[in-house]
């Protein structure tokens, strides 16, 4: 959430939609809440559900469990881009999370052509992609694996302590996000090392 916060901070001029779990119930009393609520707060953002109230309804639901909660939201910065917004409850849904559905309606206003002037014709946007067929599949996977093997015993570790109570929900978020950047570091030098890459023309 910081890394969004600061990037809205930067570019407070521009509008934006942000989508996700959460994680916690906006409006409850929990740090992970209250500090969700400062984001929303400081940055100037509205909920979907708050413009359309009938569809502040469950969006986590476990029926194994026997448990559902509002956890999913949508954030927009301008409430007269949103339409419609509603709470999808498919069929055929292979997720404990319900689908929401925003729709949207802005202007886009032209900006003038610059790829004729000549500064930028000299630079071809391009892409990097990884040539996995030229990899060094051996190597990749034994650095992964004694990498992100440690972390299984931590997240094994985790999860004893957070039901056995001896550690807070926010504790567990905070090691949840922490032990996922570690795992994309691990998988980008991985890459970076063992995996030749090309740049290919992006448009």
């Amino acid at each position: 959430m910081a890394d969004i916060w600061s990037w809205r901070e930067r570019y407070s001029d521009c509008e934006c939609v942000i989508a996700g779990d959460y994680y916690t119930v906006v409006g409850s009393t929990d740090a992970v809440a209250l500090r969700l609520n400062d984001f929303v707060n400081s940055c100037l953002l509205v909920r979907c559900d708050d413009l359309f109230p009938s569809q502040k309804v469950a969006t986590y639901v476990n029926l194994s469990l026997d448990q559902c909660s509002h956890i999913d939201y949508i954030l927009v910065s301008n409430v007269s881009d949103v339409t419609c917004f509603t709470v999808l409850d498919p069929d055929v849904n292979l997720s404990d999370h319900l689908p929401l559905f925003v729709e949207l309606s802005f202007s886009c206003t032209a900006r003038p052509d610059l790829s004729e002037r000549p500064e930028c014709k000299a630079k071809t946007p391009t892409q990097p992609q990884l040539r996995w067929d030229k990899a060094d599949s051996g190597s990749y996977y034994s650095y992964t694996g004694d990498h992100l093997q440690p972390m299984g015993a931590i997240l094994e570790n985790l999860k004893k302590e957070y039901q056995d109570g001896s550690v807070c929900t926010e504790n567990v978020h905070c090691c949840i996000e922490s032990m996922y950047r570690s795992i994309v570091s691990v998988l980008h030098s991985a890459a970076n090392a063992f995996v030749p890459k090309y740049h290919k023309g992006f448009f």
